[in-house]
């Protein structure tokens, strides 16, 4: 054995036994804690909480309770955010049953409430679903815009989906 992966294995043995007699210390000292406490990644809104009751009717089968439930959230809230959530969820519903007239107009609903590039995205894709190029070109164009001052670790991957959808779009004109 070379005197190089000698050093490097006496190193490393070195370093465990040091972690290892440093957390025995702590240990024995009463040092660590008894018990992890995990803190929440985000706190869940209500208008999240009810979407998901919407969710899951429409996951039992009961589309149309899912959009009349929402319809009742979004009745009963005049909390810009909240409706954002609940018309993001509802367009969500419209776009996964192909109901993508009304999938556009409350998409269009939540970008006017938050206009986010997620937001505008989902707008293009739905237009771009239903055939509306120069509908989908638009928002996808917000979208990537959006990205540009994002603070979004992913944005620049964002971006960079977004700039590949709009010059699919291109090249299909």
């Amino acid at each position: 054995m070379s005197r190089r992966v000698v050093f490097i294995v006496a190193l490393l043995a070195v370093v465990l036994l040091s972690g290892s007699t440093a957390f025995w210390l702590a240990n024995r000292n009463g040092s660590l804690p008894t018990k992890t406490v995990i803190a929440p990644v985000f706190k869940r809104s209500n208008a999240d909480k009810n979407s998901d009751a919407a969710d899951k009717l429409a996951t039992k089968g009961d589309y149309n309770g899912a959009i009349q439930l929402l319809e009742t959230y979004i009745k009963g809230t005049k909390d810009s955010q909240e409706l954002f959530v609940y018309y993001s969820h509802q367009a969500t519903l419209f776009f996964n049953h192909n109901d993508l007239v009304n999938g556009l107009i409350v998409a269009q609903k939540a970008y006017n409430l938050n206009a986010t590039s997620d937001s505008a995205a989902f707008v293009g894709q739905i237009a771009l679903a239903k055939g509306d190029k120069a509908l989908a070109l638009m928002y996808y164009q917000k979208a990537l815009e959006l990205t540009k001052t994002s603070q979004d670790p992913l944005a620049k991957t964002d971006g960079d989906y977004y700039s590949s959808i709009i010059a699919s779009i291109k090249a299909g004109q």
